[in-house]
């Protein structure tokens, strides 16, 4: 498993990981005793090149040495060469030797936290194996620190106050609501060191707790807005143990790590691309005059009976939607660079959301009505309506149920000067409703209804019409329930496969056609190929195929004649009484001839491979004409076959 996540981690371009918690808060002075400040200076003076490289790397001096109470006074320089130690701070001169001896120096500062550290202790297992660089962070380190970060282990609980194993029912609720809220603000504030550059990507978090549980952290990742692609929840309980399934999470975002950080940029866009948008559709309308309503009606509208309410909210909803795209392709241009995804394995721990089909569902179908005459029950083209009412429970499947989609054009069903519709009739299409692996037609065959999804399956080679009046009657009366409207071109897409299907033409069945086949027979005797001189040609009538579109030859079906039958067993008993064949050739004949049950089901039509008899007989159809006949086991009986 630690060599999945070493893999996990290169494929995801992790450079660099970070562990939030509270075991790690940098120590006071007083913290560090004196026996352990002594042990350090034994370590340090014992080894004069530590002292240089400790130097080298913060304001360290040899001074430092000389007394437990002025050194344990400089809280700078002690964060500071805490920080080395947890590996905060990076520099060159680091080395084996003197990271042990920053070990010795706060060696009781661990024992203090002995109990959280151990809880840790898998987990920093873990993240070195990966080869990655590893941030260990205390409870409040700067977020601008943090956002440099691939992945970030958060502590859901962030704070010193609770217990490694806190015992239910002891610990005050208080308490734990304050350090997770803190928790919270910290992720917060992480995120929002990255928000003003779209091309900066902030950490994707890995919720870490001996205490919490998956519920807690679904609620902690609503709260925050934090994407679902770039979060997950381990116990650390569960580190320790090792359970696959929090393991193989971890290795799921380190491997996705750079394929999910593709939407970020969207993501952190979306309100000034949307607010760009809607200011540019608001200057037009207040710029709108009334001689642009005036116009819109003595050339348009009049005549094509569509509202003026309606047709506005229409070009409005489709005039914000060009803008949005064109804002954010202004603010997050589409780059040619090689796809994240390829490298990524379709093996995933958590459950999908369906939330990008729910997207594309969107741009399908609407669900306004708009303005459908005084009773409500004008149809428009495009209109998807259910036969009967929809169950009250929502887990209550449509499968099997009937459906019916408007197939008359918009102009036909407009009602012109509150006059009726030219349509008296109206052209439908009826469907029902099945499991969306009926027959994997995604589109446009695809609808979402009371948040399941199904395919529908058309009707269409039986056109139907319904009239007018008993189409708004069905309405009324409830018999018919509208579910939505197919947008514009989802609708025009499924009307020309259903009109299309009216200008079918009925031809005859093409027969089958059988291609002969010329043959020899073969048989290997020490490994060589020797033609037995039963041949046969074209016209013999002995062998046929009948060619199967998108298969090789190889594959195609084929089948021998009663013809052939017969001068296979008198060949076999010229073998087996051939003192000139191997003995091993002569039994295999003798086999065959003992086996004429399944010779004669060489006339059945299937692969040539298939016709073949065990141990004793093969069939090969060559590919092309030259080629030699594949390699097979001595004495076995060939029949080698040609177009």
């Amino acid at each position: 498993m630690t060599d999945n996540l070493e893999l996990a981690a290169k494929v995801g371009g992790v450079e660099l990981l970070a562990i939030v918690d509270d075991a790690y808060d940098p120590p006071r002075g007083e913290e560090i005793s004196e026996g352990a400040f002594t042990r350090f200076v034994l370590s340090m003076e014992d080894n004069p090149e530590r002292i240089v490289a400790l130097s080298e790397a913060s304001e360290f001096t040899e001074d430092d040495l000389d007394d437990w109470e002025a050194f344990a006074a400089k809280a700078d320089l002690v964060a500071d060469l805490w920080n080395l130690n947890v590996g905060v701070a990076v520099h060159n001169a680091m080395t084996e030797e003197l990271s042990l001896s920053l070990d010795i120096l706060f060696s009781d500062v661990s024992q203090d936290r002995i109990s959280k550290l151990q809880q840790l202790r898998p987990l920093e297992k873990l993240l070195a194996a990966t080869n990655v660089r590893v941030m260990k962070l205390g409870a409040d380190p700067e977020p601008s620190i943090v956002a440099k970060a691939n992945v970030v282990f958060l502590d859901l609980f962030l704070s010193s106050d609770v217990p490694p194993n806190p015992v239910p029912g002891e610990t005050p609720r208080t308490l734990l609501d304050q350090a997770r809220e803190r928790a919270t603000r910290y992720l917060e504030d992480v995120r929002r060191e990255t928000q003003d550059d779209l091309n900066a990507v902030p950490p994707a978090f890995i919720l870490i707790s001996s205490l919490g549980t998956t519920q807690i952290a679904q609620n902690f990742r609503k709260k925050t807005s934090q994407t679902a692609s770039r979060f997950r929840f381990v116990q650390k309980q569960a580190l320790e143990r090792e359970d696959p399934q929090d393991l193989l999470a971890i290795a799921e975002i380190l491997r996705t790590c750079r394929a999910s950080a593709l939407f970020e940029p969207l993501r952190k866009s979306l309100p000034t691309v949307i607010e760009d948008a809607e200011n540019w559709v608001e200057q037009r309308l207040i710029d709108l005059d009334t001689a642009d309503f005036a116009r819109l009606y003595e050339l348009s509208l009049q005549s094509e009976g569509q509202l003026v309410e309606d047709y506005i909210k229409e070009v409005v909803a489709g005039a914000i939607a060009e803008r949005v795209m064109c804002a954010f392709s202004a603010r997050v241009p589409t780059k040619d660079r090689p796809n994240p995804f390829e490298e990524i394995p379709s093996r995933f721990t958590e459950a999908p959301s369906n939330a990008m089909a729910e997207l594309y569902s969107a741009t399908r179908m609407t669900t306004d009505r708009g303005y459908r005459g005084p009773d409500d029950t004008l149809p428009m083209s495009g209109d998807l309506f259910l036969e009967g009412e929809l169950p009250k429970r929502k887990s209550t499947s449509l499968a099997g149920k009937s459906i019916l989609a408007v197939m008359t054009p918009i102009c036909d069903l407009m009602s012109r000067s509150g006059g009726e519709p030219a349509a008296t009739s109206v052209l439908m299409l009826r469907g029902t409703l099945r499991p969306t692996y009926y027959e994997h037609k995604l589109d446009p065959h695809t609808v979402i209804l009371s948040g399941r999804f199904y395919e529908v399956d058309w009707e269409m080679k039986q056109p139907a019409a319904l009239p007018l009046k008993a189409l708004r009657k069905d309405v009324r009366q409830k018999k018919l329930k509208w579910l939505g409207r197919l947008k514009a071109e989802h609708f025009l897409a499924l009307q020309s496969a259903y009109l299309s299907s009216f200008s079918r033409v009925g031809l005859l069945k093409a027969p089958a056609i059988f291609e002969p086949l010329a043959g020899k027979l073969y048989v290997r005797e020490n490994g060589q190929l020797i033609d037995l001189g039963a041949g046969f040609g074209l016209k013999s009538g002995f062998a046929f195929q009948t060619p199967q579109t998108g298969k090789p030859a190889s594959k195609q079906p084929m089948f021998f004649t009663g013809a052939f039958l017969e001068h296979l067993r008198t060949n076999l008993q010229q073998i087996s009484q051939s003192e000139e064949r191997h003995a091993g050739t002569r039994a295999k004949a003798n086999g065959l001839l003992e086996r004429m049950d399944q010779l004669v089901a060489m006339v059945t039509r299937r692969t040539a491979s298939a016709q073949g008899i065990n141990d004793y007989l093969k069939v090969e159809v060559l590919s092309h004409r030259g080629a030699e006949p594949s390699a097979s086991p001595d004495n076995v009986i060939l029949i080698v076959l040609k177009a």
